[in-house]
């Protein structure tokens, strides 16, 4: 929190890792077409801090929720005394963006053979990020 208050610039990152692509599906056996396809998103921008209680409380409940969808616990509220302290003493900031730039590792750097095989080898191995690959490969392709 101290070096926030010095300097509130930040960034952050999301990776949403696709499927692992083995050498052997570039039909070879050199390590060096090994990879991985993926989509992400980076933002830069300021922190806020986050100072209203309900605002707080607001953003504990929906963690609360992700973590725990089942339940099981009281609702986080700022007034109650199970969690009066803790949410005043919680250091919660906003990220608020100034830019935003995001990346997709789906085949489209691929000739049409490599990339008829990539979908191949992926339909054939089948988990279920490979078919979301697919689907993006396919997809990534009607735009190129």
């Amino acid at each position: 929190m101290e070096v926030i208050a010095k300097n509130p610039k930040a960034s952050f990152s999301v990776v949403k890792p696709l499927s692992l692509l083995p050498s052997y599906f570039s039909n070879t056996r050199a390590a060096c077409p090994a990879s991985q396809l993926y989509i992400s998103v980076h933002f830069v921008g300021t922190i806020e801090l986050v100072e209203e209680l309900s605002q707080k409380a607001n953003v504990l409940n929906a963690l609360m929720q992700k973590l725990q969808p089942e339940g099981g616990y009281e609702n986080i509220e700022a007034s109650n005394p199970m969690y009066k302290k803790a949410v005043e003493n919680i250091g919660i900031g906003t990220l608020i963006p100034t830019s935003i730039s995001f990346k997709i590792k789906a085949g489209q750097n691929l000739n049409e053979e490599r990339r008829a095989l990539l979908i191949e080898k992926l339909s054939e191995r089948g988990e279920p990020l490979d078919l979301l690959s697919v689907k993006l490969i396919k997809q990534m392709n009607e735009k190129v």
